[in-house]
């Protein structure tokens, strides 16, 4: 079976619904640095920096971002305050502990680690990108290892003298559903392996 029949289906995906899914990421991840006009108005903006900061996020784009939101109730965040916090939340963020766990979680690192404690950070997350790297490659190698099986069935099914046309358009549907976990996977890897690369010359 040529590969180009197997994975027509995944090509032929309608640009205007991948083009709607974009929008809606793009739409979901702006959410989510944009602060409700509650939070503006309680205006905790210790517990804003020390909560962006434990979560990764870099202080100056995600300050900048709830200014942004708190104008729109004409209300100022104080600086002071929220970089107090940002700086206590840095030191339960840039462990060592935290650093696998981002890794293994496979979320990417924006260098927001003084520098004085940003090793313990790196050693953690280095460690958990190496994690999530072997196992992607084991899941590739049980997921190639479904898809040869698939399409030898496939192959099987077809040169039935009496075809299951049921059958075979189930089996096509997996045989594509495994390439596109091959394809998600192998893009996810070379990822992780470009934030290892990165990092590990800073240690």
């Amino acid at each position: 079976m040529k590969k180009q029949k197997i994975t027509h289906s995944l090509q032929s995906t309608s640009p205007l619904f991948l083009l709607l899914l974009a929008a809606f990421a793009l739409l979901f991840l702006s959410s989510c640095a944009t602060l409700k006009k509650s939070d503006c108005v309680e205006g905790n903006w210790s517990g804003i920096g020390f909560n962006d900061a434990t979560a990764g996020l870099k202080s100056s784009s995600q300050f900048r971002a709830h200014a942004k939101a708190c104008s729109k109730h004409r209300i100022t965040p104080n600086v002071a305050d929220y970089s107090s916090g940002y700086q206590k939340g840095l030191a339960q963020f840039c462990t060592t502990t935290n650093g696998y766990k981002r890794g293994i979680d496979k979320s990417e690192y924006y260098g927001v680690c003084p520098l004085a404690i940003q090793n313990n950070f790196l050693k953690g997350y280095l460690s958990g990108l190496n994690t999530a790297t072997i196992e992607l490659t084991e899941d590739i190698a049980d997921l190639r290892h479904n898809r040869r099986r698939a399409i030898r069935q496939h192959r099987k099914a077809e040169s039935q003298e009496e075809p299951n046309t049921k059958n075979i358009k189930k089996l096509l549907a997996r045989i594509n559903r495994l390439e596109s976990s091959i394809k998600s996977r192998r893009s996810n890897r070379r990822q992780l392996r470009r934030w290892y690369e990165l990092w590990a010359i800073k240690l």
